[in-house]
């Protein structure tokens, strides 16, 4: 992972890189940002999940998973072994991931994009404060986060999505009238036939399995909204 790769490279770019907002995250370096992504690219590709089917808001969760376990080099500063001060964990909330922060002090951070189906400005900041003894406060402060009428990026699913849904729409289509064309006539029925009609299922479960799987996962994630404004 780059992070174990290059910590000399993070804390440079920490030191010296001006910081950019990244919505719903906090405020980063481009080259941290970047490791951070690719490291993301890598946990999902060792398990073998497409983040190119994910929506926005279930990508920042997974991204914030690997930020939360790799956090300590994300953030060379926050070195627990010499602090005088408990530091709050990052922490995803149902819509943000709230970067570390010392006790007795406040993480503020940009707007997320999207929550709940609603799009949000990210011009505006949201905060939450990290109580004594590395403890969050019970609830994030979103009063500055305006919602907004259209989205400020790309929308929640990707087109990339829409598309791989209709193809594999049209495909099961496709199949299921081959596969009755070869059921309706007895003199089709043959073994070379029978074989075809096999493979025809394959593709049929093959089809099925990802339309129901992207429906589900679309569910979960609408089904999973758990913060509190």
């Amino acid at each position: 992972m780059l992070f174990e790769d290059h910590e000399d490279e993070v804390k440079k770019a920490w030191d010296s890189a001006p910081l950019k907002s990244r919505p719903g995250f906090g405020f980063y370096p481009d080259y941290v940002w970047e490791a951070l992504e690719k490291t993301t690219e890598g946990k999902a590709e060792e398990g073998g999940i497409n983040l190119s089917n994910f929506s926005i808001a279930r990508k920042d969760e997974f991204r914030c998973g690997v930020l939360h376990e790799y956090w300590l080099k994300v953030f060379p500063k926050f070195d627990v072994e010499n602090l005088e001060k408990i530091p709050c964990f990052p922490l995803w909330d149902g819509a943000s991931c709230i970067p570390p922060t010392m006790e007795g002090d406040t993480a503020v951070f940009p707007c997320m994009q999207m929550y709940d189906g609603k799009f949000y400005s990210t011009q505006n900041n949201a905060s939450r404060k990290c109580l004594s003894g590395g403890f969050w406060e019970d609830k994030t402060n979103y009063t500055l986060c305006d919602e907004t009428e259209s989205s400020p990026g790309p929308p929640d699913i990707e087109i990339s999505i829409i598309v791989y849904f209709i193809g594999y729409s049209i495909s099961l289509l496709a199949l299921l009238c081959a596969l009755c064309i070869f059921l309706s006539f007895r003199e089709m029925r043959c073994m070379r036939h029978k074989i075809h009609i096999g493979l025809f299922l394959t593709y049929i479960f093959t089809d099925l399995a990802w339309i129901i799987t992207s429906l589900l996962q679309n569910e979960v994630i609408e089904n999973e909204r758990v913060l509190v404004l």
